[in-house]
């Protein structure tokens, strides 16, 4: 059992998605908000979740978080925060005596301004945003992945060549075996 996995919520979005993404901290822009119930240790609560324009899945709104929306914004109406962009980040906080990583709103609004597209190092199109990562954001995961800032389609050629790389060093070891 991979125990990263024990206690995600496929759901809802949590920071293990931001770890999964290998960023700290993302842009993100307000498609709109909802009551759900959600399922905790077995009981059922109703929730206020925020979803978003981006490919993420919602978020589940937490009195601290609800606050910093309402100062942000300064208004308590959802409607008047949908086509906003906001930044969720990672942040350690204290509950029950221990640390934890919690999903929060940042204190500052992002610049509303167009972002750089990043340039791919394989064949020099724009690194367009993908999976929720902005440009910036897809540039750095390919780099720390495949060693270089790919677009889209170089990251699945680099990919399939790993692939084939992994198959064919497995193949010498079973020979030499």
């Amino acid at each position: 059992m991979n125990i990263m996995e024990i206690g995600k919520n496929p759901n809802y979005i949590g920071s293990y998605d931001l770890y999964d993404l290998n960023v700290n901290e993302t842009t993100v822009t307000i498609a709109g908000f909802r009551e759900d119930n959600v399922v905790t240790n077995g009981q059922t609560e109703k929730c206020a979740v925020m979803t978003f324009k981006e490919n993420y899945k919602p978020m589940i709104i937490n009195p601290t978080n609800k606050k910093t929306l309402s100062r942000l914004f300064h208004t308590v109406m959802g409607e008047k925060m949908v086509g906003h962009k906001i930044s969720i980040k990672i942040e350690k906080v204290k509950a029950f005596g221990k640390l934890f990583d919690a999903l929060r709103i940042k204190e500052t609004l992002p610049a509303q301004t167009e972002e750089k597209c990043e340039k791919c190092e394989e064949c020099g199109k724009d690194i367009k945003p993908i999976a929720g990562m902005n440009s910036a954001q897809v540039a750095k995961y390919t780099k720390s992945k495949y060693g270089y800032a790919y677009c889209s389609e170089c990251a699945v050629k680099a990919k399939a060549e790993a692939e084939k790389t992994k198959e064919n060093e497995e193949e010498v070891i079973d020979e030499s075996i």
